[in-house]
This record gives structure tokens, C-alpha cells and sequence, in this order.
């Protein structure tokens, strides 16, 4: 089973620093959040991990290989990345695009078959998209298309998921949803690892949280031990009023900034 790491990461954007010395695993069966204040630097670690951005310095692996090593296709079939508010140009209809999801698994020349299309099938469903398959992607509005999107990514069955805000934008009803798909699919096997900002949502589902400040890790465990009304209020620069259940509400400005954007 694919296991997803870093090890004394380092990237720089412009010139910045924004990822210090960063080390983490993703293991299977894991849902953990990936949480910190604006510019902490969650979405270019995600983008590193998905071998879509360089690193400074440090190592991502894939099984112990070192992430450039394993073919496209490969690290295609295993590992998939949902972008932070996707954009799509294209008039594709939705089935067309959730499609794409299995070309990683295809041969060339070779057309979908009955695996492939029970797998559209099943992506378009968990993300409650199936009655907008015949329509274009781009008449869809901003919410439904974030969820065809992630359908997109479910399709290929990757072991790994690494998903930028899947609920942001999404109606309550939706990022139950989509917060109980990405959970049953950790069951299943599935290593997800997901840039989340609410974190009443996360303290419910997931069952892991690393925690970034400036880039660097600060905390890395369970929600309840993570989810520190002290250390939030520190990070964020709010005070919380902690509603049981480990579920945190962000209750007044505590008038310090968190860190400039850089993610």
C-alpha cells in the first residue's frame, strides 16, 4: 500500500521561504487535515508532495522512491491532486471530464471498457453530480464544478488524494458530503490528505491534523490534542470558544495578523 513522504523539505517562492524543513508521512487509511493560517504555506506543500512544484531542498518519496523516479503513469494510477478552485476552459461535458480521471490507467490506443465506466459512474455519484453528466462543465456553477472536479480525481481510484479545499465554496449539505466521501474512502484504504479551514469539519472527520506556522510544522496528531484553544489562538491571532466535542468556534479578533498570504 502507497505511503506518501517528506523529509527536511524546503521551498522557496520569489525569493521567500515559504516551506522550512517540513517532514511528514501519508499513510493509508488516513483522513488528515492539513490546517494553519493564510500564507502558512499548505498549498505549495501540497503542490510539492504532487510533484507539481520544486523543493529547495529535502526529498518527496513515493514508497521510498524518489518521487521524480516513478513514471508518469504510475504516480498518476497511485496518487492524484485536486487543485485549490479549479478553473475549466473547456466545454466538456461532465462525464467527458470525470473521464479524464482514468487515463492513467489506460493503455494507449486503448478505449475505456466496463471497469473504467463503472468507476465514472461511481465518482459521478459519491459527489452528487450524476444528473448533471450530459451538461457542460463550464454552465455549472462554481460549487457543482468543485464537485465534478473531485469526482475527476475519485474516478482514477488513486491510493493517495491530495485535495486543496474540496469543500470551499460548497453549500452545508455538500461539504457534509464531501467530507463523508473522503472519510469512507480513508476507510477503505485510501490516504487522503486534505488543506481544510474549517475546523469544526475537522475535528468530526478526520482523524489526524498537522498543523503549519510559517512553514514549519507545529503540531502533527489527533484532533483533540491538536485543536489547543491556546496554540490556535496564537496561530490565527483569535480567541475560540470551545463548543464540546472538540468543535472550536473562532469567537473574536485578538487584533494580531496572522502571517502575510503566500499560499
Amino acid at each position: 500500500m502507497s505511503m506518501l513522504a517528506a523529509a527536511d523539505l524546503s521551498v522557496s517562492l520569489g525569493g521567500a521561504p515559504v516551506l522550512r524543513g517540513v517532514g511528514l508521512a501519508l499513510r493509508p487509511g488516513e483522513f488528515t487535515a492539513l490546517v494553519g493560517p493564510n500564507g502558512a504555506g499548505k498549498s505549495t506543500l501540497l503542490r510539492t508532495l504532487a510533484g507539481l512544484a520544486p523543493s529547495d531542498a529535502g526529498t518527496v518519496t513515493l514508497d521510498g522512491v524518489l518521487l521524480p523516479a516513478v513514471p508518469a503513469r504510475e504516480r498518476g494510477r497511485r496518487l492524484a491532486y485536486l487543485a485549490q478552485a479549479s478553473t475549466v476552459h473547456w466545454p466538456l461535458t461532465v462525464e467527458r471530464l470525470v473521464a479524464l480521471g482514468r487515463l492513467p490507467h489506460l493503455e494507449p490506443w486503448r478505449r475505456p471498457g466496463p471497469a473504467d465506466a463503472a468507476a465514472i459512474d461511481r465518482a459521478l455519484s459519491l459527489c452528487d453530480v450524476e444528473g448533471f453528466r450530459d451538461r457542460a462543465v463550464t454552465s455549472l456553477s462554481g460549487g457543482e464544478r468543485a464537485r465534478v472536479l473531485l469526482a475527476r480525481a475519485l474516478a482514477g481510484d488513486p491510493a493517495l488524494l491530495l485535495a486543496d479545499e474540496p469543500v470551499a465554496g460548497l453549500d452545508p449539505y455538500h461539504q457534509l458530503r464531501v467530507m463523508e466521501v473522503l472519510r469512507d474512502r480513508a476507510a477503505a484504504g485510501t490516504g487522503v490528505l486534505a488543506v481544510l479551514h474549517d475546523l469544526a469539519l475537522v475535528a468530526r472527520f478526520c482523524g489526524r491534523v498537522i498543523l503549519l506556522e510559517a512553514g514549519r510544522v507545529v503540531a502533527d496528531g489527533p484532533p483533540s490534542l491538536v485543536l489547543e484553544p491556546g496554540l490556535l489562538s496564537r496561530l490565527y491571532g483569535v480567541a475560540w470558544r470551545d463548543l464540546g466535542d472538540g468543535v472550536m468556534l473562532p469567537w473574536e479578533r485578538l487584533g494580531v495578523s496572522p502571517p502575510a498570504p503566500r499560499d
